[in-house]
């Protein structure tokens, strides 16, 4: 995938995407001199909207509001769901699928 500010490579098991944020979805303190590389976001691809789910309530019970809920994103590509919550450091941990049905 390449887009104007974006580029994605995948080998089918393992998807790496690279982008340069318009506008900031969360606050985080700036790299320190020894980072050169920071990654804000990790998506994780799950099996099924019930494990989207259940992440979502697991995450809920323990404390944490999600950043976005679980929800169909249809502007990332169709079938898109997913659950997103920041971690202590800010760090966006996102649960997803892509349901092909």
């Amino acid at each position: 995938m390449e887009e104007k500010d974006s580029i994605g490579f995948s080998n089918g098991s393992l998807s790496i995407f690279l982008g340069q944020p318009t506008s900031r979805r969360v606050e985080r303190n700036a790299p320190s001199v020894d980072e050169f590389v920071v990654a804000d976001h990790i998506a994780l691809l799950v099996p099924d909207r019930n494990t989207v789910n259940e992440v979502a309530l697991i995450m809920k019970n323990a404390g944490f509001e999600p950043l976005f809920p679980a929800e169909e994103h249809p502007e990332f590509v169709a079938g898109y769901y997913s659950v997103s919550f920041c971690d202590p450091d800010n760090y966006v941990i996102e649960f997803y699928l892509v349901d092909k049905r």
